[in-house]
């Protein structure tokens, strides 16, 4: 995708082994979180705001990645779609121990 569209800046998540970032000049990978997986519907859709939301207001690509990845995490460990998302505050709070770097 980068060949076709080089000032791309793209993020692919790859449900258990965490996700990927890769732009024209960096390459950022994070882990996944030792959670019980309940429902994973809410998943992508509350990865991708978190990640936007951290991206968007100044934080780093990595942190906005970590950042996502705890707000998904604690969605999969949830039933259901909306109910499942987690408030700022609960990411920003949360112990949630790395698997996999």
């Amino acid at each position: 995708m980068l060949s076709w569209y080089p000032d791309a800046k793209v993020v692919l998540t790859l449900g258990k082994s965490g996700v990927v970032y890769r732009d024209k000049e960096h390459k950022y990978m994070h882990g996944t979180y030792l959670v019980d997986v309940v429902d994973t519907t809410a998943a992508g859709d509350t990865f991708t705001g978190y990640f936007l939301e951290a991206y968007l207001n100044g934080s780093a690509v990595p942190e906005a990645l970590r950042v996502a990845s705890i707000a998904s995490s604690i969605a999969v460990s949830r039933k259901g779609a909306s109910d499942s998302i987690p408030y700022c505050k609960e990411v920003m709070e949360s112990r949630l121990e790395l698997v996999q770097e």
